[in-house]
């Protein structure tokens, strides 16, 4: 597989990372999650300019200068795509610190910072099929929120904090965890945004902890597109055990119904621990919405090439 480094395609295996990398030793990275899907004979990146818009705020976060223009990214993308001949696939870009100085106030001129963007099939975030359902527990992480200038960017080293939690949550025989904010409200998943519905209206957190995801923007626009009324708002595990429908979003896990919250199947009677018709409506909605040539100006359409060896 062929991965863009500043500006150049190299082989994947070839893309060394010195061992004494800044971001290895501190997570000092910003990273994007982003899906292509094979249209006939068309590959479409979904909102990759918003995705490549967050990227640059994210940087700006961390303090990179990055030194390439949001077209060139785009450009970078549609080439890794072309030279894997991949139509559905999951784009990772990547902005890293490289070796130099160990101190964590590095300047430029000490550490280089790098560019990589790679892709590759990932069909599912979760072993489940994409309306089985997940189960999650709550009350094993908390969201980092105390640096409310990082909180919306996509940091390599917080996702420890992600980890840490996916894998209590698997301990305790659940599929993901739910994190809550320093007040114990519900703000995401570990990875994901979550949603719950109640009487036909849909709630989710407010982004005053929770990553104001892309997905989670997308279902939103979905769902007042068809009549729904979504609410902001701040939610506990009180709300999400009372829920007729739970379901999680995330460029990765797309749409995915949660059945189960701390070991309570989520609904009543006899629908309880089964996946929701609204979940059903919104999950079917969105895959057709991310091959649509005309939802949203920021897609990316790129014609089926051959690409020379």
């Amino acid at each position: 597989m062929k991965a863009w480094i500043d500006g150049e395609l190299v082989d994947e295996e070839n893309g060394l990372v010195s061992a004494m990398s800044h971001t290895l030793h501190y997570g000092t990275g910003v990273f994007e999650g982003i899906r292509a899907y094979g249209v006939n004979d068309d590959t479409l990146v979904f909102r990759l300019m918003d995705h490549l818009e967050r990227l640059e705020r994210s940087a700006r976060a961390m303090h990179f200068d990055i030194k390439f223009s949001l077209e060139q990214l785009r450009d970078a993308v549609i080439d890794v795509l072309r030279h894997n001949d991949l139509q559905d696939a999951y784009i990772r870009p990547l902005i890293y610190v490289g070796a130099g100085s160990l101190a964590l106030n590095f300047h430029a001129s000490a550490n280089p910072l790098s560019t990589m963007i790679a892709a590759r099939k990932w069909d599912r975030y979760f072993e489940a099929d994409g309306l089985s359902g997940i189960s999650v527990v709550t009350g094993i992480g908390r969201r980092l929120t105390s640096q409310t200038e990082l909180h919306q960017a996509k940091v390599a080293g917080a996702y420890a904090n992600s980890y840490v939690a996916t894998m209590a949550a698997q301990k305790a025989g659940a599929d993901e965890a739910i994190l809550v904010d320093e007040n114990d409200c519900i703000s995401e998943a570990s990875a994901a945004n979550i949603f719950h519905v109640q009487d036909g209206v849909l709630y989710t957190p407010t982004c005053r902890t929770a990553l104001a995801g892309i997905t989670r923007d997308t279902i939103i626009l979905i769902a007042r597109q068809r009549g729904l009324k979504v609410c902001e708002v701040e939610l506990t595990a009180d709300d999400l055990y009372g829920a007729a429908e739970i379901f999680l979003t995330g460029t990765a896990c797309e749409v995915v119904p949660v059945t189960a919250v701390d070991g309570k199947s989520i609904g009543e009677g006899a629908g309880a621990g089964t996946v929701g018709p609204l979940t059903q409506e919104l999950h079917t909605a969105y895959q057709r919405t991310v091959r649509s040539r005309h939802s949203f100006s920021s897609n990316t359409w790129i014609g089926k090439q051959t690409i020379a060896a």
